[in-house]
């Protein structure tokens, strides 16, 4: 990531960059961070789940998780959406087991590879890229900071999981359409003519 850091600072200039960099760091990093099924399993299997627990919760207390595991859960036939599940203290074992096998994360073999959630997850990534890869082919200056500020923000407004990321993400690139329009009609000076 801080390659293409380097490379915003060559591509806006000093008075704008302040506030973009920003932006497209914090949107590069909600990109780039994997929520998968991997890092929720590695976050329920820390030791500091339980001890946050125990300070919150005091007696003999049993913990359901409510998930909708996508090769596990049947779809509402009214929402189009998945059915969350009710799972009892027997997940917390699945759920070290998936911690561990983290490192399959991407590999041919993992079983959440062609997943909808990783499809959009790589969609989102590129549309990312093409994002910077626009900032780098026009440049940002006075006239076009707004908008690329704008267009900087997008990945923040995709959040959620499964059909509601998807219908954020959806959202976001036809807005993302017209900012783009907009910061090419922005682009001033000798770029606008070339």
């Amino acid at each position: 990531m801080s390659a293409w850091i380097t490379t915003a600072r060559q591509h806006i200039d000093r008075e704008n960059a302040p506030a973009i960099i920003p932006a497209l760091i914090e949107s590069g990093f909600r990109v780039l961070y994997e929520k998968d099924e991997y890092e929720v399993a590695r976050l329920y299997s820390q030791p500091q789940f339980r001890q946050s627990l125990s300070q919150e919760f005091e007696g003999d207390f049993k913990l359901r998780v409510h998930l909708a595991p996508p090769l596990l859960s049947r779809m509402d036939p009214d929402t189009g959406r998945p059915v969350m599940r009710s799972f009892g203290p027997w997940i917390f074992a699945a759920f070290r087991i998936l911690s561990a096998l983290k490192w399959t994360r991407g590999r041919w073999f993992d079983p959440f590879r062609y997943s909808s959630e990783r499809q959009l997850d790589r969609r989102i990534q590129a549309a990312f890229e093409r994002t910077l890869d626009l900032f780098w082919d026009f440049g940002i200056n006075q006239d076009n900071a707004d908008t690329a500020l704008r267009i900087a923000k997008w990945p923040m407004q995709v959040r959620g999981y499964g059909p509601v990321r998807a219908e954020a993400f959806e959202k976001a690139m036809k807005e993302l359409e017209m900012l783009e329009a907009e910061f090419r009609g922005n682009v001033g000076g000798d770029r606008k003519a070339a």
